[in-house]
């Protein structure tokens, strides 16, 4: 028991890395979506994303909710403060649902079958 130092809570043992370990922080942050289309969508970002990085997604329509893979193509950082990233994401195979939810949205927008993606 005295062994433990002050503070030194955990309960398991940790060891030192020697060398390169990564991990990738996945976290949930709300972004306005600018544009959509059917191959892929502008959103508003808080925080940079990494060119070609996947990002995985949660597309939020009226009460749907579909889960889509994306690659991020391009970002630009706003003028304004605090600042925001505007990224360009391209849809991934995009499931059946996923792709109903966005033409049902597009349809009702007036954006119907001719929408440029």
């Amino acid at each position: 028991m005295g062994a433990n130092r002050l503070g030194d809570r955990r309960g398991e043992m940790r060891y030192e890395i020697i060398g390169d370990l990564w991990a990738t922080l996945i976290a949930t942050q709300s972004m306005a979506v600018v544009d959509l289309g059917r191959g892929g969508m502008l959103v508003e970002s808080p925080v940079p994303l990494a060119i070609g990085s996947t990002q995985r997604l949660r597309l939020n329509i009226g009460d749907e909710t579909s889960d889509v893979t994306a690659v991020v193509r391009h970002t630009r950082t706003t003028p304004r403060v605090p600042a925001a990233h505007m990224v360009g994401l391209q849809f991934v195979d995009l499931t059946a649902d996923a792709r109903r939810q966005i033409d049902a949205f597009l349809d009702r927008s007036g954006f119907g079958t001719g929408a440029v993606s």
